[in-house]
């Protein structure tokens, strides 16, 4: 089998394994760049919270770009109102679909919470965490 995607078209392999049958694909490694200091600023603006001064923002290209950044714990991924309008700035002057930002869990049930914004494309929030988020849920 073959898929078309943003990456390429790719080889999949479907492998018969003990919980069933699954899908392999290899993808081509992903294209990293370090975004400067001025967009770094941008981004802690439209995130409404400095980024970790140790951590690089990055944009990730797999087909489909994003901007990736680590805001160290779980809590601070938890708190943030970032603004749409800068996050959809930021996206479109780096030509990324959107923003994605991760920090660690203390929680002991997962490693890392993240959490997406993609203005550009009309979805302000990943929408399961916007659902997890809402007062009937527990985030993760």
């Amino acid at each position: 089998m073959r898929q078309e995607c943003l990456a390429g078209i790719f080889d999949l392999a479907i492998e018969e394994t003990k919980t069933g049958k699954e899908i392999f694909v290899k993808a081509p490694k992903a294209k990293i760049m370090e975004i400067g200091e001025e967009l770094r600023d941008a981004a802690a603006r439209a995130l409404g919270v400095p980024l970790m001064a140790e951590s690089p923002l990055l944009r990730i290209d797999m087909g489909v770009v994003w901007l990736v950044a680590d805001m160290g714990d779980a809590a601070t991924v938890a708190a943030l109102n970032p603004s749409m309008d800068a996050i959809a700035k930021l996206s479109s002057t780096l030509q990324a679909t959107g923003v994605t930002v991760f920090g660690r869990a203390n929680d002991g049930i997962s490693a890392v919470h993240v959490r997406s914004f993609a203005p550009l494309q009309g979805i302000p929030e990943d929408p399961p965490y916007a659902a997890a988020a809402t007062p009937a849920w527990r985030p993760f």
